[in-house]
């Protein structure tokens, strides 16, 4: 596998310091047409001296992604997909995608800032019999990438709500996630704290 980019972790300019990626919330809500919209808020500190830079943000290799917005501090950023050539990946931090949207941040000027990240997608349906014996639709978020930041992440929250009665009792966790629970009979949610950004959000709701 031919890797074509790695992304760097940027700096504010004046201090020589990272920038901290200090919290993320993921909030998903999975309609009842399969439908799993997504919202995310990052809170990054030391950004008051940065000038700005180029981020990136992957496209699923298992779904298409919808709507796709981003914004900084409340302020809406253009962004373009980019592909990699046929036969090479895109690299961000542990996780590889042949497609990725970019966007480029302003200069900072608070200590902290607020990224924000919206999309949807139709969950695939999938047939996982042989390693899990199970089928069902397919969630997916990807919080690897969020390993190229500066330390842990102090805190981190990823809530799942579905429209469906009772889908809670129907989640499986896959291999490679974070393991969650059910809060009430329509809501699964994972938080940590002082945490590594070594595993993503993978789910099946059967």
């Amino acid at each position: 596998m031919a890797i074509l980019l790695v992304l760097p972790i940027f700096q504010s300019c004046d201090t020589g310091k990272s920038v901290v990626l200090s919290e993320e919330y993921v909030n998903i809500r999975v309609g009842e047409n399969h439908t799993a919209t997504v919202h995310v808020n990052f809170i990054f500190t030391e950004t008051e001296n940065f000038t700005g830079t180029l981020l990136a943000f992957p496209k699923s290799e298992w779904f298409a992604m919808k709507g796709f917005t981003a914004t900084w501090n409340d302020k809406k950023l253009s962004h373009e997909t980019v592909t990699a050539p046929e036969g090479k990946y895109f690299s961000i931090g542990e996780e590889t995608c042949s497609s990725l949207y970019t966007f480029r941040v302003p200069p900072g000027s608070a200590q902290k800032s607020v990224h924000t990240i919206s999309y949807s997608y139709t969950m695939p349906y999938v047939d996982f019999s042989k390693e899990y014996e199970a089928e069902g639709r397919y969630l997916e978020y990807i919080l690897r990438t969020g390993s190229l930041w500066h330390g842990r992440v102090s805190k981190l929250k990823v809530t799942v709500t579905t429209e469906r009665p009772r889908a809670c009792d129907k989640i499986l966790i896959l291999n490679g996630s974070f393991e969650g629970k059910c809060t009430n009979p329509n809501t699964w949610v994972f938080e940590g704290k002082d945490i590594e950004l070594n595993r993503n959000i993978r789910l099946i709701i059967r």
